[in-house]
């Protein structure tokens, strides 16, 4: 008995991919087309965009493919097309009508999309309040007859508006770091001269060397809920730096006498650099209206902190 296929033979039809000029000549037709056809568009991003207007005008001379409105979020949008791969020229039209225009959505439909301005419209919709959307267009044959195809590259989520969020966040945290140093080095330089040649950062610690020993250097430390100093011991040597580590720990009664309290030995044995540690206040970047006192408490810890501990760090070097 002869062996019968399990699965009988299928003709599966070959799709052919193609410019998009192989169904319209110029980019002005393929924009004609979209103005009538714009459900496809609509169809591929899951939106509901009526046409109000083709080649509109802008007061300065610009000329917008097409302006749209979202009907079911009732919205204002602008779409620029473009035949050719993606270039800063269309990106910037983009943008400038987006904004000129104050739309709230903004499509951008490319032959061919870079790289470069993939990121840029995943940047703009996590940077702004407003909906980008990169899509290409081409042309596909199956069995002899053309058709559009639309592809989404780059859209906006609510993830990405997440990221932007926290980015903004951080943005904001990063220039309240630097006018907290700005504040506490006024004060520190006014005790010591230890930080005079230091200037305010956008980071969570100001660090110092002045201790004789490449890697090793004094840091005051700024964090949400909490401020502190700390001796910062890291070198190209992990070995290198468990051995200063332990040199200055078998010391620490007389550094602990010499402070005025109990420190924070932290050999972390599982990374390369170890610290040692005062958390001086339980107020930090959050309480601005602590920031005065934290600061002062700060200054006085690295004081002490640097009597303590400096002149057993030079005789090690």
């Amino acid at each position: 008995m002869p062996n019968t296929p399990i699965y009988p033979h299928m003709d599966v039809s070959k799709v052919i991919r193609k410019k998009p000029n192989a169904i319209w000549e110029r980019e002005l037709e393929f924009t004609e087309w979209l103005d009538e056809n714009i459900e496809r568009l609509n169809k591929t991003l899951g939106t509901s965009f009526t046409v109000t207007a083709r080649e509109k005008q802008t007061p300065t001379g610009f000329q917008i493919d097409l302006v749209v409105e979202d009907e079911d979020e009732r919205k204002d949008g602008i779409i620029e097309c473009q035949f050719g791969s993606s270039d800063h020229d269309h990106l910037g039209k983009l943008i400038t009508y987006a904004t000129a225009f104050d739309a709230d959505i903004a499509v951008w439909v490319v032959r061919e999309p870079r790289y470069e301005h993939e990121k840029a419209v995943q940047w703009l919709n996590e940077s702004s309040d407003k909906d980008f959307y990169l899509v290409t267009i081409e042309t596909i044959e199956v069995n002899g007859s053309e058709a559009p195809l639309f592809t989404p590259i780059s859209t906006p989520s609510p993830v990405a508006k997440d990221i932007g969020d926290e980015r903004g966040e951080a943005s904001e945290r990063e220039l309240l770091q630097e006018q907290f140093w700005e504040k506490l080095l006024e004060k520190s330089n006014d005790r010591f001269s230890l930080f005079k040649t230091i200037s305010p950062k956008q980071q969570g610690w100001l660090g110092k060397g002045g201790t004789g020993i490449g890697g090793v250097a004094y840091t005051y430390l700024i964090q949400n809920n909490w401020a502190g100093v700390e001796l910062y011991i890291d070198s190209d040597s992990g070995e290198r730096n468990e051995k200063i580590f332990d040199a200055l720990k078998e010391q620490a009664t007389e550094i602990h006498n010499e402070f005025g309290s109990d420190l924070d030995w932290k050999r972390l044995e599982d990374k390369r650099a170890c610290r040692i540690q005062k958390h001086v206040a339980d107020s930090g970047l959050r309480d601005r209206n602590e920031w005065d006192q934290t600061q002062e408490e700060m200054v006085d810890a690295m004081v002490r902190f640097e009597a303590a501990i400096g002149k057993r760090i030079r005789d090690l070097s």
